[in-house]
């Protein structure tokens, strides 16, 4: 039981880790400085790909304020 609680726990902390590092967003804008003139595609992350392979994602990175972010295009 205690073993299920840290798998959960653990799983938490890097969905948390995940999000904080790439923003996720459904618009072709970044989402921090809203430039959508200045971003360029990159190739899906291996946890995008483990994690999230039955959604369809496309990474980018802003060449403007150089933050990463995932569009989830739905």
């Amino acid at each position: 039981m205690n073993l299920n609680y840290t798998l959960a726990g653990v799983l938490v902390i890097l969905l948390i880790a995940f999000i904080r590092y790439y923003r996720v967003t459904f618009r072709n804008a970044c989402p921090s400085c809203r430039q959508a003139h200045s971003i360029d595609r990159r190739p899906r992350p291996t946890a995008v790909k483990v994690f999230l392979f039955y959604l369809p994602t496309k990474s980018y990175i802003c060449l403007a304020c150089l933050k990463r972010f995932i569009r989830i295009s739905l």
